[in-house]
């Protein structure tokens, strides 16, 4: 311990410098006295990040509602009404011009409904041997893979709007036998029936796609692609038609 003053310096616990004889104990409670503690200003910083969060969410807030409040205000519209004189020669001017627009209109229209008529007539395909709608009662209309009508096939037949039968025929050396894979239910079909879901009770078979004379049937992950083969109709006024020329009675039935 170092004099404070003579700068004898003297053992640590020495009570009078050994040089001077000045008391050392003062010097002593001066040294061994605790330090301030330090001030803590963790309450101070979390309050300030506190106090900027608050005025974050008055400034969105703010803007929010001034934001709806544009959005509400009503446009003032910058157009003027204008008064004028109004005469019954205008009256009558104006009935006639209305009476002659109304004859131009509807002369337009009749070219507009001939012309619409005129398109729709040659854009039909006349070689289409295809029914429309492909679901409709009383009519039948058979699908084959085998076009040529030999050899090994499979055939769908759609029956009226909700029945579907199946089968397929084996070309074997003593002739060709016919198998029925069984009947079915179209479920989901379209307006125009040229898409459909072939259903076995509640169990789903496959879905079918047709265009124009194709259909496209997609089972269990494979696609059977037939081709139209021939329809017809209970309606006898209706007339039978084939994509291959034949009758009714070459139509396919499962044994």
């Amino acid at each position: 311990m170092q004099c404070p003053k003579c700068g004898k310096n003297n053992l640590p616990n020495a009570k009078f410098c050994e040089n001077c004889g000045q008391d050392l104990t003062t010097v002593q409670q001066n040294l061994i006295q605790p330090l301030p503690p330090k001030k803590n200003n963790a309450g101070k910083y979390i309050l300030g990040v506190f106090i900027g969060l608050l005025l974050s969410l008055v400034a969105v807030g703010a803007v929010i509602v001034g934001h709806n409040y544009l959005a509400k205000r009503p446009v003032k519209s910058e157009h003027k009404l204008k008064t004028s004189t109004y005469t019954k020669e205008d009256q009558k001017k104006a009935q006639a011009e209305s009476s002659s627009s109304e004859e131009t209109g509807s002369s337009e229209s009749e070219e507009d409904s001939s012309t619409e008529t005129e398109s729709e007539s040659t854009t039909e395909d006349p070689d289409s041997k295809v029914p429309s709608p492909l679901l409709a009662a009383g009519q039948t209309t058979a699908w084959t893979t085998n076009p040529a009508g030999s050899g090994d096939e499979q055939i769908i037949v759609i029956q009226g709007t909700d029945t579907v039968m199946m089968s397929h025929n084996t070309q074997t050396p003593s002739g060709t036998t016919m198998h029925n894979d069984g009947t079915f239910t179209i479920r989901s079909a379209n307006s125009d029936g040229t898409s459909f879901t072939i259903m076995n009770n509640t169990a789903e078979v496959g879905k079918v796609e047709i265009s124009g004379e194709t259909l496209t049937l997609h089972q269990q992950g494979q696609t059977i692609v037939y081709h139209f083969k021939q329809y017809y109709t209970s309606d006898s006024s209706a007339s039978e038609t084939s994509a291959e020329g034949s009758s009714s009675d070459n139509f396919y039935e499962a044994d």
